[in-house]
């Protein structure tokens, strides 16, 4: 028998975390692709919310400004790492 991957041990949880657990199905994979470049895969048979400053760039919109909505299958880039630590860096130098 496989091994089942499992980010949370957690074995007792409420009805409402339960059900939230059912609508997200086989949830997401992330992968890291390149040089720091993070992609999501939405494995769940309904669409799932990001927060990502990737996005909002790429959408021309305010740093954390909207949540943005992954559909069943897609496979999108959500953040490039190496971008978001040199823009921390760069506010911490100003």
């Amino acid at each position: 028998m496989a091994a089942v991957q499992r980010y949370s041990s957690v074995l007792f949880r409420s009805e409402q975390s339960e059900k939230s657990r059912l609508y997200i199905g086989k949830g997401v994979e992330l992968d890291n692709v390149g040089e720091g470049d993070v992609w999501i895969r939405c494995l769940s048979e309904f669409s799932v919310f990001v927060q990502s400053y990737y996005l909002d760039r790429e959408a021309g919109r305010a740093p954390g400004d909207a949540v943005h909505k992954i559909y069943p299958g897609a496979y999108i880039k959500v953040c490039l790492i190496f971008s978001s630590l040199f823009d921390k860096i760069f506010r911490l130098i100003l």
